[in-house]
């Protein structure tokens, strides 16, 4: 439940940087678009990232700490992915603006519900 939670944010956080950056531009919004399928590969790879680390072990014992501490380099992970994703294909790149936003929307967004979801762990326990 957690991972499809924060799959969603993952899309959304996409569609609000490019929203946010576009908002008085709306015109270059198209230089983007698709933005669905942008989304869709940011928030794999960014998922992927996060199993890769260890984000969603069952036996997950470390805490808060530890939790933010594998949030941050899986963070750090999905960013270099995406920037080789990036230079590999050009046609998939939001933008240094957008693609910015995304990120910190994605990050603070994946950082709050790792927090809740610790949290209520903590108090099942």
């Amino acid at each position: 439940m957690l991972a499809l939670a924060e799959f969603l944010i993952l899309i959304l956080s996409v569609y609000g940087g490019v929203g946010l950056r576009f908002i008085n531009a709306a015109s270059q919004r198209s230089e983007v678009e698709p933005v669905s399928t942008k989304a869709l590969l940011f928030a794999v790879t960014m998922l992927v990232a996060m199993i890769v680390v260890g984000l969603y072990q069952r036996n997950f014992r470390e805490g808060m700490g530890g939790m933010l501490l594998r949030v941050t380099i899986s963070a750090f992970l999905g960013l270099t992915l995406m920037s080789v994703i990036f230079y590999a294909f050009p046609n998939t790149f939001l933008g240094r603006g957008a693609f910015g936003l995304a990120f910190g929307i994605a990050v603070i967004g994946i950082v709050l519900v790792s927090l809740a979801g610790t949290g209520a762990i903590a108090e099942s326990r």
